[in-house]
């Protein structure tokens, strides 16, 4: 009886171990995007420095996206490739290619900035109809070097919204995965207008 109760609480001991060390190793952020104010009209420097530089409040800025997991097909002269979120025209968008409201379609990001701040434009930004019509980015869930580490929640706002991303998981490859969406009025189809980078 004894030794009974001695292995019992030896196999208690190592399940709370492990447990500490599980919360250790799948610890995760969360992320609430803030709001910076409306749309804005963003100006090139006078310097040619290719089409994915601009200025924003004194900021050299850069498209963020380099790769996404679908992209919708054309709608006559209109293209909805990564590459519009970083064409600094608020008019266009990536837009997710697979049916539904996009769970699961991700985008991957090229480099950060030192700081860790990304910016973005929720949704179709072209116009508000457009971004009420169309499906808007609720939820990302972030993986780190092929792992999860945290979760962005993003804000249903016309304009620019922001988030920083921790230190630690600045310098490898980060994917943005759909986890929820803000429901378009009339399409399923979700869209970011630009998601960027800045630095002073």
């Amino acid at each position: 009886m004894n030794t009974f109760k001695f292995n019992l609480s030896v196999l208690s001991f190592a399940f709370i171990i492990i447990l500490i060390n599980s919360s250790t190793i799948t610890a995760q952020f969360t992320l609430t995007a803030k709001s910076q104010g409306p749309q804005v009209e963003w100006k090139r420097p006078t310097t040619s420095e290719g089409p994915e530089l601009w200025v924003w409040e004194s900021m050299a800025c850069f498209g963020l996206i380099r790769e996404t997991s679908s992209v919708l097909a054309p709608q006559g002269t209109k293209t909805y490739m990564a590459s519009n979120m970083g064409d600094d025209d608020p008019t266009t968008a990536w837009v997710e290619g697979k049916s539904g409201h996009g769970a699961g379609e991700w985008l991957e990001v090229d480099q950060l900035m030192d700081d860790g701040i990304c910016y973005l434009l929720n949704g179709y930004q072209s116009s508000k109809t457009a971004f009420t019509n169309n499906s808007r980015v609720k939820k990302f869930a972030v993986f780190y070097e092929g792992k999860e580490v945290g979760t962005i929640d993003l804000l249903d706002v016309f304009g620019i919204q922001s988030f920083t991303i921790p230190a630690k998981y600045r310098n490898g490859q980060l994917r943005f995965v759909i986890r929820e969406v803000y429901p378009g009025a009339k399409y399923t189809d979700t869209a970011i207008s630009e998601f960027w980078t800045c630095g002073g």
